[in-house]
């Protein structure tokens, strides 16, 4: 209260006029969930313009001066009056017990009319869908609730656009038509007294044509003015085109809304089912058990798209979709009329094994070079279809060619990849940074991976080409005790005993950082790794920790629990007041931010495997938008329970084997891997100005999520090459100027291909629209530490720009490890990619000028769950000093 007293003095001495409420004694402290229960709270007294009362208080705190203050305690349901014609305002505040404070201003939203003068229309389409006729009909009710509760306060006209232009359409369908509210209620309940919803789950065979044509005419003739068509006429129309929308069919029924305004209404929402889903007694879950699907392939087949002696040699995409329906028909054992070409893949059960087998089958018939990554881009049979049209169509030709007799279309084999035919290389042009990209500095850094305790060993580690992989340690988990086949039922087991170990991950120096031993028992290592490196990364840059204090300095660190709980709770031990602290995530970068007296943000980041280069570009966003003059930015990754371990091994994710074979034929997975990595990040300018030592400048990043791809894991290389996209054209930079990509590069058969695609696909648009002349061939070593160190996870973006900046140090490029024979599923010909399989010197490009041009590398990183990062460095190259060098005095050390 004395913060927000102070706050609002500055604006005015007024007392008692602002009420002062909490939700908290209503519903108690829902905790991460607590500022949002707020502003909910908010949004409806706006709604309907009451405070409700805060409950429970018998006596105000008497630590607490109301009468002085500009607020009062609201203990009664009052109007909420604005005043002087202004709209009604409120603040919401939300401080975490790590010291993390939010704070929000809302304001009521202007009243939104209807257009009353356009002109209105006879009837009204009301269409309600969901997946399953329970779900449907429970739409139903909730709808007509929600009018006798609601509706008055809505027009007719934008209840129908909102269902219409606002709402996901489903196989399982009811449509009404209806004039006003009254009707509207009166033709729903009649749904519900008869328990029933038309659907159909497959569209009526032969009619899809002619419906859809139907239904076109019909909206066609709804856009007349109404005064062409009388009442009966309008409504007729109307109730037909419910009739083809409860078919299944979709038209653009945005025409409908063409003329006038609409605004979207709050309507209830989709009804899920409510199913319980919870483990009710403490037992071993049994195993998930995995359909593979038959991958056989039969020797020989006849081709469905193979053509008749009357068909042309011009090959259509419908063709093409038809043919390739049959192919997965053949494959998958699924009814030919079943196959819809605009589903997913994923949706008829096809997997990566399944992938790999159809990828085969189409090369053996149609002699391409498909690869099951191309199955992750074109994810639906049209879309794959007109690729193939596109992009085969002279090779598909003449399988589609007049023929005398039935011809057999499957050969024996797989055919060989066609290489492309390779461009010459042009000179490389250095360009401009764009107006509104602002180079970021790396000005410190500091990280512990395995068999490394620091950068520079692991700089030797890289250089030798060791491979830091050791069998798990007993100081982790006894590997033995879970060691088995993981495809055994009701049993937690795992044929993976390697992993990438930290050495001395449990030593702490807690009396340095003000924390008591006891407490430091029950901490996180997380916390504790996160708090000694950041602590080196700022006497890395050169800074006295103290300098920072008081100042916005960010800090954003991908980190979660590591499972050490589990390691406390079966050590018996005593539940402190401060073992929910040692526990939470977020209070590790919290933690610190309190150490050292932080002010600006200080926030947790889990985005899965690349939750340190997401830290990363929140640092560089964090600083361009000028929320903190320095960040502190970074991962850690710790090993400490084998639950983990033990799914991702039933989820054929690891490496058995140990060995991280990035890019190679012999791929078999990755191997999870333990690591620390913080960097210091600030204004180029400003560095340059203080005189900081820059490791580097960051040029360009970018963050996005994969959306809806084969599956909740499954990469998308669209999305990928888009990743790209953005963080090159932040920066504004030629792609023939990037000479490395640190890959994400995990290991896995179909993931390194499909990173592959992404980046092959960005560069080719980007050389299309930025630079001139083609790309050049075998410029740009693509390479992944991960061959070295194994996959960091939490960690493993900032290991990888790490790893670029100490190339870039010592201008070398190393090799990555495991990679004799490349996966054949990656194609590189004609690109300008190469694997690095030797060190070799980087060498600086030049202008057309003859002038070295810094070196620039790209480092990307995948989260299984779909989020994705990629940051661009660049080499930093002194400009000319501020000062003139003068000649300084003896220095005492």
């Amino acid at each position: 209260m004395q913060a927000l007293t102070e706050a609002f003095r500055f604006f005015t001495k007024k007392t008692q006029f602002c009420a002062i409420g909490s939700h908290k004694p209503n519903i108690g402290h829902t905790v991460t969930s607590a500022g949002i229960a707020g502003v909910c709270k908010v949004l409806l007294a706006m709604k309907y313009q009451q405070i409700p009362p805060t409950i429970n208080i018998e006596e105000v705190n008497p630590q607490i001066d109301f009468q002085g203050s500009p607020f009062f305690v609201n203990r009664e349901l009052v109007a909420w009056k604005s005043r002087d014609g202004s709209p009604r305002r409120a603040g919401i505040s939300s401080f975490s017990l790590n010291g993390t404070n939010c704070h929000v201003i809302i304001e009521e939203p202007p009243l939104q009319r209807s257009a009353v003068d356009q002109q209105r229309k006879p009837y009204y389409f009301f269409p309600l869908s969901a997946k399953t006729k329970t779900a449907c009909l429970q739409k139903v009710r909730d709808m007509v609730e929600w009018l006798d509760k609601e509706g008055g306060a809505y027009s007719i006209e934008d209840i129908s656009y909102t269902l219409v232009q606002g709402r996901s359409h489903f196989s399982v369908r009811s449509a009404v038509v209806a004039r006003d509210i009254d009707e509207l209620k009166q033709a729903l309940r009649e749904i519900i007294s008869n328990d029933r919803s038309e659907y159909d789950m497959a569209k009526e065979e032969g009619a899809e044509l002619f419906l859809q044509q139907y239904g076109q005419w019909l909206l066609s003739g709804l856009l007349e003015t109404t005064t062409l068509l009388d009442q009966q006429e309008y409504k007729e129309k109307l109730q037909n085109l419910a009739n083809v929308y409860r078919k299944g069919y979709m038209l653009d029924w945005s025409q409908l809304f063409q003329k006038g305004r609409y605004y979207r209404v709050p309507l209830p929402t989709y009804p899920f089912l409510r199913e319980s889903y919870w483990i009710t007694e403490i037992s071993r879950d049994e195993e998930n058990k995995v359909l593979l699907h038959n991958a056989s392939i039969p020797s020989s087949a006849t081709d469905p798209g193979c053509a008749s002696s009357q068909e042309s040699r011009n090959i259509s995409v419908d063709r093409l979709r038809e043919a390739l329906k049959h192919r997965v028909c053949d494959l998958l054992k699924v009814p030919l009329e079943h196959i819809d070409t605009e589903k997913e893949l994923s949706e008829y059960g096809f997997d990566s094994i399944t992938f790999i087998a159809f990828a085969n089958r189409l090369n053996q018939i149609y002699q391409l070079d498909l690869t099951p990554a191309h199955f992750y881009e074109y994810t639906t049979l049209a879309r794959l279809a007109q690729h193939l049209h596109e992009h085969y169509h002279t090779i598909l030709a003449p399988h589609f060619a007049p023929t005398i007799a039935t011809q057999k279309c499957v050969d024996e084999g797989l055919a060989p990849a066609r290489p492309l035919r390779a461009s010459q290389p042009t000179p490389m042009v250095g360009v401009s940074r764009a107006p509104g990209a602002i180079p970021i500095a790396i000005i410190g850094m500091s990280g512990a991976f395995p068999l490394a305790a620091d950068v520079q060993s692991l700089w030797h580690n890289l250089l030798e080409g060791k491979d830091c992989i050791s069998e798990i340690p007993p100081t982790r988990w006894d590997w033995r005790s879970y060691y088995g086949n993981p495809a055994t039922p009701h049993l937690n087991k795992t044929n993976v005993k390697w992993a990438g170990i930290m050495e001395e991950v449990e030593q702490f120096d807690p009396l340095f950082f003000g924390i008591s031993p006891r407490e430091a028992e029950q901490m996180d290592p997380q916390q504790r790794l996160l708090m000694m490196h950041v602590w080196k990364a700022i006497e890395d840059a050169g800074y006295e920790a103290s300098s920072l204090s008081g100042t916005n300095t960010a800090l954003f660190v991908g980190t979660t629990s590591s499972g050490y709980n589990e390691r406390v709770s079966r050590a018996h031990m005593a539940i402190e007041g401060y073992s929910a602290t040692g526990q939470t995530p977020s209070v590790g970068p919290n933690r610190m931010s309190y150490f050292l007296n932080l002010h600006g943000p200080s926030e947790a980041i889990e985005t899965a495997c690349s939750s340190s280069l997401v830290a990363i570009q929140r640092g560089v966003s964090a600083i361009e938008s000028g929320q903190c003059g320095i960040a502190i930015v970074g991962g850690v990754n710790t090993l400490i329970s084998p639950d983990l371990h033990i799914s991702y091994s039933k989820a054929g994710m690891l490496s058995e084997d140990g060995l991280c074979k990035a890019f190679s034929a012999q791929a078999n997975g990755y191997v999870r891997s333990e690591g620390v990595g913080m960097l210091v990040l600030k204004r180029l300018s400003d560095a340059e100005q203080a005189g900081d030592h820059i490791y580097g400048v960051i040029i360009g990043s970018a963050e996005n999520h994969g959306g809806r791809a084969t599956s909740l894991t499954a990469p998308n290389p669209r999305a990928q090459a888009d990743l790209l996209l953005a963080a090159y054209h932040k920066a504004n930079i030629d792609p023939r100027t990037i000479t490395y990509i640190e890959a994400h590069g995990t290991g896995t058969p179909l993931g390194d291909p499909i990173e592959i695609n992404g980046l092959k696909t960005a560069f080719s648009e980007l050389a299309q629209t930025i630079g001139e002349g083609p790309l050049p061939q075998e410029s740009c070593g693509i390479g992944s530490v991960k061959s070295n160190i194994g996959h960091l996870e939490l960690a493993a973006g900032v290991a990888g720009v790490i790893k670029v900046l100490l190339q870039l140090q010592h201008k070398k490029l190393v090799k990555s490890l495991h990679c004799a024979q490349i996966n054949p599923y990656i194609q590189l010909e004609a690109t300008p990619f190469y694997i690095m399989q030797e060190n070799r010197e980087w060498q600086a490009l030049q202008d057309h000028a003859g002038n070295p041009l810094p070196r620039r590398a790209g480092i990307s990183s995948f989260g299984f769950g779909g989020a994705n990062a990629h940051v661009l460095l660049e080499e930093y190259v002194p400009g000319k000093p501020l000062f003139p060098s003068t000649p300084l005095p003896p220095a005492l050390i």
